[in-house]
């Protein structure tokens, strides 16, 4: 609804412009009175315009809201289900670093193989290096994940 404001804005504003570059008054004096005196007529246009623009973007949303709930598609089922959130590791670390703790970090299997552990920890500190800004504490947990994987410890 608001990119249709701004284009009916734009579109006033463009024809506004258009005006004043057709009237081509012949000296600065007349270029100041002949615009002083097309603007209030090119501002309630802009204002109509705007004012139609409002008008058919409520009528639109009454009719969404009429016709009853919005239909569900890909992005909306793929966003709020669980299969989106549970890539993600939700909350802190555990006193005690466990497989499946070290596994969630590194976003691999607690039995993933360890070239593909290496890939993922590689990949990880080249985003959280500490010498590119990243935080020395994460880098820590990463590398303990590593270990913990790799050794078993």
């Amino acid at each position: 609804m608001t990119l249709q404001y701004a284009l009916k804005g734009f579109a006033a504003y463009a024809s506004k412009k258009a005006a004043e570059k057709s009237a081509a008054p012949e000296n600065e004096e007349t270029t100041k009175t002949a615009a002083a005196e097309n603007e209030p007529v090119i501002n309630a246009a802009a204002e109509e315009v705007v004012k139609e623009a409002k008008q058919q973007a409520d009528t639109q949303h009454q009719k969404r809201a009429a016709s009853g709930p919005a239909k569900s598609s890909f992005f909306n089922n793929l966003f709020n289900s669980a299969w989106f959130a549970k890539n993600f590791y939700d909350g802190g670390f555990e006193d005690k670093m466990t497989k499946r703790e070290a596994a969630l970090i590194l976003g691999v299997r607690e039995n993933a193989t360890p070239e593909r552990i290496k890939d993922a920890h590689r990949r990880i500190m080249q985003i959280n290096h500490p010498d590119k800004g990243g935080s020395a504490y994460l880098t820590a947990k990463v590398n303990e994940a590593k270990d913990m994987l790799i050794k078993g410890k």
